[in-house]
């Protein structure tokens, strides 16, 4: 019997060698990484939680994969921003009306208007709530009358391939959230308003309440570097329980109807929700609402660099922690009032129209 002989192992040179290569060039990027963003955190005063610093090369691969797709160059169509100026303020004024029904409902209590600064252009970023309007009028309307701003609303591109509905948006001052669009605001000084979030964030799915669901959309960070524009964190707190979700996009799109909206190439996170307000009814159930407005946050010191992907993170980290933290404070301070208030002021309300009516009928 022939005794096998096992010859030993030797893993090869040139493979070692270049092991050692690999984890020398990751330490150098590490290295090269950490000293970028410390320079810029004790330069520019932003302190950047830990989760955020751990996520850093998870989102710098992110955003080179974002920035391979896009264009940026001024590719988009402009709007016509003649029709949004056109907009006198007597008809802003006439439109804000018939909101007042419903602001009378929420007695929403603004905080932070102090920090919005006199003169564009300004951003700004919010996180956006269930169902996107409810706090979206309040907030326009509350800006126009005790600021006079004319608040322009970048909204999602999906709202703009519906034909009559785009010219409906353009004609009350919300435009296609494309760079060109917002660009010629920003040059034109005017006060913006957009939410990373989405359609994602405005259609939750259930279990996901005051949730920020950005998924590293960083133009806005890139925009407000470009043209040196201040950006204004807003938090809001009420309108997520205005509904019930009954049935999420998620559900819906996992149903056998979303096979209909899958044919024909309809994203899920642009599904309505199946929710309820009121009753069985859609009309919102009234909450009060509370609304913040952070401390600017200034991008003048970047000079305009706004190619430099580590600036675009590390704002797009503060600004979305400050806006988390935002929401906290609001949460806590309406833990601490009375929301039967609401129950209370609308009982009055109606006992009130109902005397007014008799009065009128009885003198008629």
């Amino acid at each position: 019997m022939v005794a096998r002989v096992l010859k030993p192992r030797f893993r090869p040179r040139y493979r070692y060698e270049q092991q050692i290569k690999v984890k020398e060039s990751e330490k150098d990027k590490n290295k090269d990484t950490t000293i970028f963003s410390n320079s810029f955190v004790n330069h520019h005063n932003y302190h950047k939680s830990q989760n955020s610093q751990n996520n850093t090369s998870k989102q710098l691969f992110m955003l080179k994969e974002r920035r391979s797709k896009i264009d940026y160059e001024e590719k988009f169509s402009i709007p016509d921003i003649s029709a949004i100026k056109s907009l006198s303020p007597e008809f802003r004024r006439e439109m804000l009306k018939m909101i007042s029904p419903w602001e009378w409902l929420c007695n929403p209590t603004f905080l932070g208007l102090e920090n919005i600064p006199k003169e564009g252009p300004v951003l700004f970023v919010a996180n956006h709530t269930l169902m996107a309007i409810l706090d979206i009028v309040c907030l326009s309307k509350k800006l126009f009358e005790s600021k006079g701003i004319a608040l322009n609303i970048l909204a999602d591109h999906y709202h703009y391939k519906i034909p009559y509905w785009r010219d409906f948006l353009y004609r009350i001052g919300v435009v296609d959230g494309t760079r060109a669009n917002c660009s010629y605001l920003m040059k034109e000084k005017q006060y913006l308003l957009v939410f990373p979030g989405g359609a994602r964030e405005a259609f939750k799915l259930k279990g996901e309440k005051y949730t920020l669901i950005w998924k590293q959309r960083s133009g806005f960070a890139h925009m407000a570097i470009k043209h040196q524009c201040p950006i204004i964190p807003v938090s809001s707190v009420g309108p997520e329980e205005c509904y019930d979700i009954l049935i999420d996009n998620q559900e819906i799109y996992n149903s056998p109807l979303g096979r209909l909206f899958k044919t024909i190439g309809y994203k899920q996170e642009n599904i309505f929700p199946v929710v309820k307000g009121i009753g069985p009814t859609i009309i919102p159930k009234p909450q009060k609402f509370y609304i913040k407005f952070g401390k600017p946050i200034d991008t003048s010191s970047l000079n305009g660099e706004c190619d430099n992907i580590q600036y675009c993170i590390d704002i797009y980290d503060y600004t979305k922690n400050e806006i988390q933290r935002g929401i906290d404070e609001l949460l806590i301070l309406r833990s601490d009032n009375d929301q039967s208030e609401i129950v209370k002021r609308l009982k009055d309300k109606l006992l009130e129209i109902s005397i007014d009516q008799i009065v009128k009928f009885l003198t008629k």
